[in-house]
């Protein structure tokens, strides 16, 4: 077999280290049971064109990972070659600051809105501040405040792609449109390797504002029945989330209070009154007093929001994740959602609630399934011997919730174990037809490792 040179690293099965460059960045310490043949890892983008070919050559399939933050690992697939962009991190702003060129393995929240900090500028990536913005924008990007801003791949002005080929291409909505609208959406089932996103960035709002409510768990549906009912009419520029979860320690005094909902609403202004005003509509909640505590117009910032993020995404642990984009009455599925917020299988596993109503219109991108609801499980924990029990409880707590799912967002998703449909059937059609034309042989492994892929159901609604 002829290796080509690289100016990045290359790793072969038996080779020392290899083992680490296939799992060493995987944020799921729950790894996947599966080899790739080789690992490159790309420095630029000869290096990706390279691989490309090499891969070809030797006729192997290909995956592609940035940040290694797939909770399935879709990334390491058995047999195929292993793409590492993470070591292409280098990005640069236009003359007049209005577009970032960013390579993919790029940190959203440590590397790319500091930098742009320093320019008075701000791109609403992904919260956890260690997702590369690769397989984030890829998948669409849910980022923060989503439902005031929109979806981060909304924000792409044009890509670099190194096709099936190995040639680099550019796209945009008038250069390659069929590829650059099938980037903005479809995940880890792309069928090329994006060496540079022109980022669309804005100025840095000048106030963050956060309110956060306590309330006793048992209090959970009496609290998604307000809220399904008051917060669409809160400003655009809120961020609204429900969490069940386990208070820190420190936070109570070292007595275990059990789960708690926590309300939170954060306000992304240019002026801290105005951003008070907008959380007005928080004290409402008909149990207000009832809370375990309250905080209101508390002064943050991105920098802040994002430290709050590492402690709720710890690394090191082992993570299984799932979600539902949920449509229909309240009163329907108050009580399953309540349960699902209740029963957390330990201390560190949390449920999720985003608010996104009223929903603004999607741009014309692969991307387009969303509901005003959206749910997800984070399971979190350290003993191996506890998967089968923690990936047990996410599926339960998913599952009630099917008879109000349409689908399912794809960046917290795991179709080995749980395919649920994540985009219309017109577009995953035309996701399909695109990518027959710039990758016809099926070069790149996609969703599943099989020749198929991913069918784009729900199954519950076709058995």
């Amino acid at each position: 077999m002829r290796t080509p040179s690289f100016a990045g690293d290359v790793w072969l099965p038996g080779d020392p280290g290899f083992e680490d460059a296939v799992f060493g960045r995987q944020f799921n310490r729950r790894v996947p049971d599966r080899l790739p043949t080789a690992v490159v890892a790309a420095a630029s983008n000869d290096d990706v064109a390279a691989a490309v070919r090499w891969a070809r050559e030797e006729g192997w399939r290909i995956a592609v990972r940035s940040g290694g933050h797939s909770w399935a690992g879709y990334s390491i697939q058995e047999g195929a070659l292993l793409i590492d962009t993470y070591p292409m991190q280098d990005m640069e702003l236009n003359e007049d600051r209005t577009i970032l060129r960013a390579r993919p393995g790029i940190r959203g929240g440590e590397t790319l809105n500091p930098f742009l900090g320093e320019h008075g500028l701000i791109f609403f990536g992904g919260h956890c501040p260690t997702v590369c913005i690769g397989g984030y924008l890829l998948q669409g990007g849910q980022g923060w405040n989503c439902r005031g801003v929109g979806w981060s791949a909304e924000f792409i002005e044009s890509i670099d792609v190194v096709t099936a080929d190995g040639d680099l291409v550019h796209a945009s909505t008038e250069e390659n449109a069929d590829l650059f609208w099938a980037a903005r959406g479809a995940g880890a089932g792309f069928f090329g390797v994006v060496v540079n996103f022109y980022l669309r960035v804005h100025p840095r709002p000048k106030a963050w504002v956060r309110n956060v409510y306590v309330y006793p768990i048992s209090l959970t549906p009496e609290i998604f029945r307000w809220a399904y009912d008051t917060f669409t009419d809160v400003d655009s520029r809120v961020e609204i989330v429900i969490v069940g979860q386990h208070l820190p320690p420190e936070q109570t005094g070292g007595v275990d209070v059990g789960p708690v909902a926590m309300v939170s609403g954060v306000a992304i202004v240019d002026d801290a009154e105005e951003g008070a005003r907008l959380l007005e509509p928080f004290d409402t909640c008909p149990v207000l007093d009832q809370a375990i505590a309250v905080e209101r117009h508390i002064p943050t910032s991105l920098a802040k929001e994002l430290e709050m993020q590492y402690q709720q995404n710890p690394e090191g642990h082992r993570y299984y994740v799932n979600n539902a984009w949920l449509q229909g009455d309240r009163e329907d599925f108050a009580d399953a959602f309540a349960r699902a917020f209740s029963e957390l299988p330990n201390r560190k596993t949390f449920t999720l609630w985003y608010h996104q109503a009223p929903l603004p219109p999607i741009s014309d991108m692969a991307f387009d399934l969303q509901s005003e609801i959206y749910f997800s499980a984070y399971t979190v924990w350290e003993d191996e011997a506890d998967d089968d029990r923690m990936i047990a409880w996410t599926t339960d707590a998913v599952t009630q919730m099917e008879p109000w799912t349409v689908g399912q967002y794809i960046g917290d998703s795991d179709f080995g174990r749980r395919p649920v449909k994540f985009m219309s059937d017109e577009h995953f059609a035309r996701l399909r037809t695109i990518a027959g034309t710039w990758d016809p042989q099926g070069v790149f492994v996609g969703y599943l490792s099989d020749t198929e892929g991913l069918t784009n159901v729900n199954t519950w609604e076709t058995a």
